[in-house]
C-alpha cells in the first residue's frame, strides 16, 4: 500500500519530476484474475500503460505546488500505454443488485506501471472499494495523466485522481467531469496559493502598483507561478504584457524568487500554503523553500498579492456515474476511511475533503472556455520562455 501512496496519493508540495524506469515489453495488457491465482494473463486487447505527473502536454499545467496526482510516478517506457486489473474477490453475491442495476462495474483509472508491483499495491484498494461498494471494481492503468484525463473524457473510465490543473482542462474541454474530494496536506490545508513576492524593502503592495516592474516567472505550464496570477491580472483589468517593464521565465518558482532576491526582478510569482510560520517561510511553499535554503531567520521576501484556495489533486469521477455511487465513494474515502481499521482505504495519510467544482475557480479561469476560441493555454508574454523582452 505504501507505493501506491507514493505514486497517487502524495501530498502538495514536490516541485519537478524526471522521466526514469523500465519498459513493459508484453504485446498486450494483462488481466489480473482472482486471489488464488494472482497471475497476469493476456487479453486480445492492447492498451496504454503509464508514466509520471503532470506536464504540458494535453492542455495540462505543471503544477508547482502539487505533486501532480501521483509524486514521483512510476516511470514508462516505450511499450503499451494501458493495463487491465480485473478480479472478483468480491464474489458475485456480495454484490448489491440496486447498485449494480445503477452501475455494473466501476472503472477506476490510475497512472501506474504493469511491469512492476504497482497493481498488487493497489489491489488492496481496489478490493475494499468493491466491497464497500458491493459492485464490481475494475483498475486500469495509464502511462501519464494527459492519457489518464483523455480516458475521463472520452468515457473509458469512470474515476480517477487528477491534478488540479488536469481537472480544470477536462472540465472546460467536456464538462462531463465532477470533483469528489482532495487530499489534506500534513499541515490540515485542503489546497494551497498562487502569491506574488516582492523584497522586504519594496514600495510595491500589490499587482496593481508593479507597473513598470521587472516580472520573474516560472514556465507558462506552470499553475503558481505563471498561469493563476495571470489570469487574474486580467481579470482585474491588467494587461500584464504592457503592465510590466520586463517579463523573464525561469524554470521553477524557486529559482523565479531567487532573481528577486539576486536584484534581477522585482516581483516573482510563487506558492505558498499560507499556513503556519510565517517567519520561516509558512509550512509549504517558494517562501519555505526559501527559508530551507538560507537557514533560518526574517523572510527576504513578502507577499503582496495571494489567489483564492486552489485545491489540492482532487478525485474525479463522470458525471454519468449515478449520485448514489458518487455519495458512497465520499463516504468510503473521507468518513469511513477516517475509523477504517485497514489502510487500504487511507489513500491520504491526513484524510479527504469534499470539493465542488466551484472551489477550482481560480484554476479554471486559466483555461478560457471553447467558446472563447482559445486552446486551453495561456498566451506566452513577449516571447519565449527564459527571454527578457
Amino acid at each position: 500500500m505504501a507505493v501506491l501512496l507514493a505514486l497517487a496519493f502524495s501530498s502538495a508540495g514536490a516541485q519537478e519530476g524526471a522521466d526514469t524506469g523500465t519498459d513493459w515489453s508484453a504485446e498486450a495488457p494483462a488481466v489480473w484474475t482472482s486471489e488464488a491465482e494472482r497471475q497476469p494473463r493476456a487479453t486480445g486487447s492492447q492498451w496504454p500503460y503509464p508514466d509520471e505527473r503532470d506536464r504540458s502536454d494535453g492542455g495540462l499545467a505543471a503544477d508547482d505546488a502539487e505533486a501532480g496526482s501521483w509524486g514521483g510516478g512510476p516511470p514508462g517506457g516505450a511499450a503499451p500505454e494501458e493495463e487491465r486489473l480485473e478480479t472478483g474477490a468480491a464474489g458475485a453475491d456480495a454484490f448489491d443488485p440496486e447498485r449494480l442495476a445503477l452501475l455494473p462495474v466501476l472503472r477506476v483509472g490510475l497512472v501506474l506501471d504493469p511491469a512492476s508491483e504497482d497493481f498488487r499495491a493497489a489491489e488492496p484498494f481496489r478490493a475494499a472499494l468493491e466491497t464497500g461498494l458491493r459492485i464490481p471494481v475494475h483498475l486500469v492503468a495509464y502511462r501519464d495523466l494527459a492519457r489518464l484525463q483523455g480516458a475521463l473524457i472520452r468515457g473509458e473510465i469512470d474515476y480517477a485522481p487528477l491534478s488540479a490543473s488536469a481537472y480544470a482542462a477536462a472540465s472546460r474541454r467536456c464538462a462531463c467531469v465532477v470533483p469528489l474530494i482532495v487530499p489534506r496536506s500534513a499541515d490540515g490545508a485542503a489546497g494551497w496559493h498562487a502569491v506574488a513576492l516582492v523584497a522586504q524593502a519594496s514600495p510595491f503592495q500589490g499587482l496593481g502598483d508593479l507597473a513598470g516592474a521587472r516580472l520573474a516567472t516560472a514556465r507558462p505550464v506552470s499553475t503558481a507561478g505563471y498561469r493563476v496570477p495571470l489570469a487574474a491580472m486580467k481579470a482585474d483589468g491588467l494587461d500584464p504584457d504592457s503592465h510590466f517593464a520586463s517579463v523573464r521565465a525561469f524554470d521553477s518558482t524557486r529559482a523565479a524568487a531567487a532573481a528577486v532576491l539576486a536584484g534581477e526582478a522585482d516581483v516573482a510569482f510563487g506558492w505558498s500554503s499560507l499556513r503556519g510560520d510565517a517567519s520561516s517561510g509558512y509550512s509549504r511553499g517558494t517562501l519555505r523553500d526559501l527559508a530551507e535554503l538560507q537557514g533560518a531567520g526574517t523572510p527576504s521576501l513578502r507577499v503582496v498579492w495571494t489567489s483564492p484556495q486552489i485545491p489540492n489533486a482532487p478525485h474525479v469521477v463522470r458525471d454519468s456515474v449515478p449520485l448514489a455511487i458518487r455519495d458512497a465513494l465520499v463516504e468510503l474515502l473521507v468518513l469511513d476511511a477516517a475509523v477504517s481499521p485497514s489502510d487500504a482505504l487511507r489513500l491520504s495519510p491526513h484524510g479527504f475533503v469534499p470539493v465542488t467544482h466551484e472551489d477550482f475557480a481560480a484554476v479554471l479561469a486559466t483555461f478560457p472556455k471553447a467558446e472563447e476560441g482559445a486552446s486551453g493555454r495561456l498566451r506566452p508574454l513577449g516571447g519565449a520562455a527564459g527571454e527578457l523582452r
